[in-house]
């Protein structure tokens, strides 16, 4: 396994290879505060490192049934949405890295990422949380609506006034910037009704993982109140390896509008670009804003992951029989190896700085 210096200086390379001039070389600053900021964030941020390390780290895993992935799970790529219908929609959020990768990866990371954010968390606990909402997804996958259903996680995560507020507050915060080439500027537009008023443009530092692309916020009013689209640079998965080009987002789109999926109708992706409504509650989740990781909500994730994994019909067959297998601690020691890795990783890093 080669160090993580030399895993970060290889993907900052391949960015700047991909991106060109569109860089953004200020938010690589902020990504790598970001990262010394604990293993956890480092986890967030290090996408491409999991997709390098994985099957040296869970060699046992590698040889499983590959299924469309989300590519870079975490406990804070999950978030809400309102779908076609007006629901309010919980679930995966970020599918910016969608590759088809061995089914165990996401279970790993998402619990390592569990374990590193919350240390009061066994990772037997973790491991068992996530398995059981995982097998009930594979026996019986459906998007987790929020209005008749799971009423603690509309209780947990949607907006409250003050974050409302806040929000936009963010959002319309001025900066010296110039405005957006014109290739965003056309996507903002055609994501936007023809009479929204009050129309600015400014870009948007947000995330982790995706820091150093170009994103950019379109802010206005539409018949009488605030309204906000987001367009974002989009690159190959790390999954594909250095020298994929494929910046179409057809993985990204299959796997946000899923067989089981209630997406995000302002979700599009062509062209580079991946374009997605704003809002207080179309937005990801910050876990640290809820406190403590509750098992209930750990196995809402694993269902969740269960309704991606299951998008192809045969999938879910051979994931269970993959499953029954598997000894009843392989997923707890592959969430502490990852962990453990993840951490000297991290501390690797920090000496480097």
């Amino acid at each position: 396994m080669r160090s993580i210096q030399d895993s970060i200086a290889s993907f900052e390379d391949r960015l700047k290879s991909l991106l060109g001039k569109e860089l953004v070389v200020a938010d690589l600053d902020e990504k790598h505060r970001k990262m010394r900021k604990s293993a956890f964030s480092f986890l967030r941020a290090t996408c491409w490192r999991w997709a390098e390390t994985a099957t040296e780290l869970c060699p046992e895993l590698a040889n499983t049934p590959n299924v469309l992935s989300p590519g870079d799970t975490h406990i804070e790529n999950f978030g809400l949405w309102r779908d076609a219908e007006g629901r309010l929609v919980w679930g995966i959020e970020d599918f910016d890295e969608s590759a088809t990768i061995p089914y165990p990866f996401d279970l790993v990371r998402l619990g390592a990422s569990a374990r590193l954010a919350d240390k009061d968390l066994t990772p037997r606990a973790i491991a068992h949380a996530l398995l059981a909402g995982y097998c009930t997804g594979l026996g019986e996958p459906h998007p987790v609506i929020l209005e008749d259903k799971q009423p603690f996680l509309r209780d947990l995560f949607t907006a409250t006034k003050e974050e409302r507020a806040k929000f936009w507050k963010k959002l319309r915060k001025k900066n010296d910037e110039a405005e957006p080439r014109e290739h965003y500027l056309a996507a903002l537009r055609s994501a936007l009704p023809d009479d929204v008023e009050d129309l600015s443009f400014r870009p948007r530092q947000a995330g982790a993982g995706s820091l150093g692309r170009p994103r950019f916020v379109a802010l206005g009013r539409w018949r009488g109140g605030p309204i906000a689209r987001e367009a974002k640079a989009l690159i190959p998965s790390c999954w594909l390896g250095d020298k994929a080009k494929d910046r179409s987002g057809r993985a990204l789109l299959r796997a946000a509008r899923g067989r089981f999926k209630s997406p995000d109708p302002w979700l599009d992706a062509h062209d580079g670009i991946v374009v997605r409504r704003l809002g207080p509650n179309s937005r990801k989740i910050e876990i640290d804003k809820i406190g403590r990781l509750r098992k209930p909500v750990l196995a809402a994730m694993g269902f969740e992951l269960a309704t991606t994994h299951c998008d192809d019909a045969p999938a879910a067959e051979r994931i269970v029989a993959d499953l029954d297998t598997r000894k009843s601690q392989w997923l707890e020691k592959a969430i502490q190896d990852v962990a453990s890795a993840t951490t000297q990783d991290w501390k690797a890093f920090g000496r480097s700085e």
